[in-house]
């Protein structure tokens, strides 16, 4: 539910690569304030209230923090330097220690779905021009025509799972494809638009011969970090003891407060490496500038069984989500002969994403020497105390990272015309008729 737009610099890094001002953070703005607007927690020492707009989806910061949120502002307001606090992420410097703004209204969670389609079938709806298809799958586009010589695909064909039959959809224009960053670059393929070798392999046809599709795939690699607490202040209770989280369910249940109606964690931080960090001058600095972050923390209230963690009987607990922004490593979503997806993100096999993954270790070890967090604070726990030196860090990187769900890339924006990319900055996939593609597999980078 955490929500943000980046830092400007990505947005006029993107138009630059692609040579298309209307990707620019000046010509993208008008509609991110149409997106979403704030709903509580309008406190200036929180947010920015200038930085937001009017739409839809309702943000919140937290209004009743945790006692670890308090003493996370507290120690990045006290540390500064590269750990200083930035008082609205979202007014266009990515950098910094802040709350966290969800997208959480009234103790529930907040979404396209509920800000856009609620009101669309809401009873009082009294145009309804939006059909939703439920328990069905779009298996492939197929080949309408020609336009000016061009292939043309305005047909889609889909899949009802419970009675396996497939039927076929024509549009009168076009066809918005917006299947994420797996499923695009399936759809794709799977109607034979994409790399002619790998289509052959599999017996498709290739229509049209389109590289780039697939290719790419950039995430966000998450480590976590487990400190105990010397507090008895966490959420932990509710997943160790089966009758407070049931007190906790009817709670949220009977008037949508309590512990369920909070995220997990308030707040957060991006950092960029020292300026003097020598990866900077062997790998070159992939984030779009000094306003976009290189690594993020997220601080959790109490113990997130994730990855090979079990959940601790007993005992307080914090979570520390470590995670690359900036990653330089790439890897791909192609097909197996029964043409479901191979996902290989490639994680950390650049030099950058496994020196900065254990810099982002190191920088949270730094974070909690500060006094702020004298007498919460305990000790690391499990395998994560026994780490001493660079290497044994990159190991247990490497042992328990997993992913935030981040990919972008595999339908990569470029510019018109550029022989790499799947689709031009109109978002018209390349080389074809009738088809965007409109979600997170167009994204030039992630910072």
């Amino acid at each position: 539910m955490a929500y943000n737009r980046g830092s400007n610099e990505t947005w006029d890094k993107w138009a630059a690569i692609i040579r298309d001002d209307r990707w620019s953070w000046k010509e993208v703005e008008p509609s991110y304030r149409r997106n979403s607007r704030l709903v509580n927690g309008l406190d200036e020492e929180k947010v920015m209230a200038a930085a937001h707009g009017d739409g839809p989806v309702e943000l919140s910061v937290a209004a009743d923090p945790y006692e670890l949120d308090r003493r996370v502002i507290k120690a990045s307001k006290s540390l500064g330097g590269r750990f200083a606090f930035n008082r609205d992420l979202n007014g266009g410097d990515f950098v910094g220690f802040s709350w966290l703004q969800g997208a959480v209204a009234k103790g529930e969670r907040v979404s396209a779905a509920t800000a856009y389609l609620d009101p669309l079938f809401a009873e009082e709806a009294s145009n309804r021009e939006l059909d939703v298809l439920l328990n069905t799958e779009v298996t492939r586009l197929i080949q309408s025509g020609t336009n000016t010589g061009v292939p043309a695909f305005r047909t889609a064909e889909i899949l009802s799972p419970r009675s396996k039959a497939t039927t076929t959809i024509t549009a009168r224009n076009e066809i918005i494809l917006s299947a994420g960053v797996i499923g695009t670059p399936q759809i794709l393929l799977r109607s034979g638009i994409g790399p002619a070798s790998h289509l052959s392999a599999l017996n498709i046809r290739t229509i049209v011969d389109l590289p780039s599709v697939g290719a790419n795939f950039t995430d966000h690699p998450m480590n976590t970090l487990f400190f105990r607490v010397k507090q008895n202040t966490t959420t932990d209770p509710i997943l160790q003891d089966p009758t407070v989280a049931s007190q906790a369910f009817a709670q949220w249940m009977t008037t949508r407060d309590g512990p369920l109606a909070k995220v997990a964690g308030n707040t957060w931080g991006f950092m960029r490496l020292p300026d003097d960090d020598s990866v900077l001058v062997r790998s070159g600095d992939p984030a779009a500038g000094p306003s976009s972050a290189h690594t993020e923390m997220l601080f959790g209230e109490g113990f997130f069984p994730l990855n090979d963690f079990t959940m601790p009987e007993s005992g307080n607990y914090i979570t520390v989500l470590s995670v690359i922004t900036s990653p330089t490593s790439r890897g791909s979503v192609t097909l197996d002969p029964s043409h479901q997806p191979i996902i290989n993100p490639d994680y950390l096999t650049s030099e950058f994403d496994a020196h900065v993954a254990v810099q982002a270790m190191k920088d949270i070890f730094t974070f909690f020497d500060a006094a702020a967090f004298e007498g919460y604070i305990g000790s690391p726990y499990g395998p994560l105390k026994r780490l001493m030196t660079d290497s044994e860090m990159l190991a247990y990187v490497r042992n328990y990272a997993t992913t935030i769900n981040h990919g972008v890339g595999t339908a990569k924006v470029s510019r018109k015309g550029e022989e790499w990319g799947v689709v031009d900055p109109d978002l018209k996939v390349k080389g074809t008729r009738g088809v965007r593609v409109v979600d997170a597999s167009i994204f030039v980078s992630q910072v």
